[in-house]
């Protein structure tokens, strides 16, 4: 679907958010465009919007009259276009264009009726400088009669798969586009890419998360660029918090790999809008992200690799290679190596034109896992041996403290078995992250249903690595030291951003709840006073339970 035949970029995007400080006034440059787009689904007459450019939504019904009062004396509107037609399917009719004079009350009022065509929206064009007060705008559904509203200030993530649907974990061709942004250098037209659904478990949930993989890289909310990202669902978690609060985090314990990106978006696919969602990186080895490039040895004893917990490993055929691995309590766990591969080793042979290349991919193939063995053994002897100095040599503890710090903020359970991640550069220690993997915390339990029965509250050590490392007088004391240092003001600076951002976010909240919650607002509201009241209460229980160790 190609948006650009109804988009007009603006040099002055100005948001109801935008303007609360100042005076509700807008001043315009000479010949400036101000498009207002109407379009929505919820009922409301005559909404009045102060200073706000009203940015295009997912259904066009028509605009009956718009009124623009203006606060300074003598400016003239030099044209007004109309247009009509239906804008979501990229039609635009072109239906009049006149001047206009501001009245003795400095206002003008366009009317529109059946007879000269209801628009889908006007282009106001002045003549010279001019400072707005108050644009009304009254929204009809030609077709019903029913009034509408625009919706959202988030940006959207428009989808298009020529109505295949993505519907699997096989990856479907379609084309991908970033609107209604406010920085316009996040915008992205529509590009190709292939999407596919993407999780374990939150993949079986009625509302499905995805994958996007760009034909080319590209820069998505400032990000460097990479092909690869993610569109989480957080079905299980009605306040839409979890991830965002733990990514959040990472702005405060940051010696983890990446602090992801962590933006709510509207997601539409094939005109439908399919809810809101949270866009972030797909946790990988590339540059702006972990980092890890593909280095090894030229006598092939050390290679630089990521590696996860992940006890579905043996069931992913995906996986190219997992390891068993036991501590002291003796249950098996799975550490999936996730890069690099086998295609990248001969990627790499092939770039330097080895007539040998295949063979050669074999021969480091297998010094590569037989290395990985190695250092799965060290892991586990280094944790078994509870020595803290085997430990330091082979593990960063800077990254193991905020990695674990936030863990224990968020109540994390499910890095008991997966999700866990951590990597290790060539001829460094191995580090810790990035983080993933939210959507069951605060010991909220799994039911296989939107949170709303909150468990205990107390510390948590969620998988064997965690225990056996802080299991060592010297790390607990790290991890204490690091709490004392940033936890208390991290908790505080971040409980008054959720409050905020929340109250900012309810109407979509709402609406997502419409389309994915029976319209449950109050499963809505009791999610978001739980999350920030828990993470407010991990102060008292952190401070309590790392005092010991001081």
């Amino acid at each position: 679907m190609d948006f650009s035949s109804r988009v007009v970029p603006l040099t002055n995007r100005v948001t109801l958010k935008n303007i609360k400080n100042k005076k509700n006034t807008f001043k315009s440059s000479t010949g400036e465009n101000f498009t207002f787009y109407a379009s929505g689904m919820k009922t409301i007459t005559n909404r009045t919007f102060k200073n706000a450019t009203i940015k295009n939504r997912d259904v066009i019904r028509g605009i009956k009259n718009i009124s623009i009062s203006k606060s300074n004396d003598s400016n003239e509107i030099n044209k007004v276009e109309v247009f009509g037609g239906y804008v979501i399917e990229g039609i635009i009719e072109y239906v009049f264009s006149n001047e206009s004079n501001f009245d003795s009350n400095n206002k003008v009022t366009f009317v529109f009726d059946e007879a000269s065509g209801y628009p889908d929206y006007c282009k106001i064009i002045f003549k010279s400088e001019i400072e707005i007060s108050k644009i009304s705008i009254d929204y009809s559904d030609v077709s019903n009669g029913t009034t509408i509203k625009p919706k959202s200030n988030l940006p959207y993530v428009v989808i298009d798969t020529d109505e295949k649907g993505i519907l699997t974990k096989d990856y479907v061709e379609t084309k991908v586009q970033i609107t209604n942004v406010e920085n316009e250098a996040d915008a992205l037209d529509e590009s190709p890419a292939q999407m596919k659904i993407r999780g374990n478990s939150t993949s079986w949930q009625p509302k499905k998360p995805y994958r996007i993989k760009f034909d080319k890289k590209q820069k998505v909310f400032g990000k460097k660029k990479n092909k690869s990202w993610v569109l989480l669902a957080d079905y299980l978690d009605p306040s839409a918090l979890h991830n965002y609060t733990a990514f959040k985090l990472t702005n405060y314990f940051n010696r983890t790999a990446y602090s992801p990106l962590a933006q709510h978006v509207r997601v539409y696919i094939d005109n439908e809008y399919n809810g809101l969602y949270l866009l972030t990186e797909h946790p990988d080895e590339k540059e702006g992200r972990t980092n890890v490039p593909l280095l090894f040895n030229e006598d092939l004893s050390e290679f630089s690799y990521t590696m996860e917990l992940d006890q579905t490993a043996n069931q992913d055929e995906d996986i190219e290679a997992y390891f068993p691995i036991k501590f002291q309590t003796q249950e098996e766990f799975l550490l999936a190596l996730k890069a690099p591969d086998k295609k990248d080793f001969l990627e790499y042979y092939q770039e330097k034109d080895l007539a040998t290349a295949e063979a050669q991919t074999e021969i480091t193939w297998n010094a590569f896992l037989e290395y990985l063995e190695g250092q799965v053994l060290d892991i586990k002897n280094s944790l078994n041996s509870n020595d803290f100095e085997t430990m330091d040599d082979l593990f960063d503890q800077d990254s193991f403290v905020d990695y674990m710090l936030i863990d224990q903020i968020m109540g994390e359970e499910d890095h008991y078995n997966k999700s866990f991640k951590f990597y290790r550069r060539l001829n460094e220690k191995i580090k810790f992250g990035p983080i993933w993997d939210y959507d069951i915390v605060m010991h909220t339990p799994w039911t296989n249903l939107p949170n709303d029965h909150p468990g205990i509250n107390q510390p948590y050590y969620s998988n064997s690595l965690m225990k056996q490392y802080f299991g060592v007088l010297q790390n607990k004391q790290a991890l204490a030291d690091r709490w004392y240092d940033i936890g208390e003001d991290a908790i505080l600076e971040l409980c008054d951003h959720l409050e905020e951002y929340s109250a900012d976010l309810q109407d979509e909240l709402y609406e997502d709840a419409d389309l994915w919650y029976e319209q449950d607002y109050a499963l809505v509201d009791r999610n978001i006073t739980y999350i920030i009241d828990y993470i407010y209460n991990q102060i008292d229980v952190l401070d309590i339970h790392f005092n010991a160790y001081r």
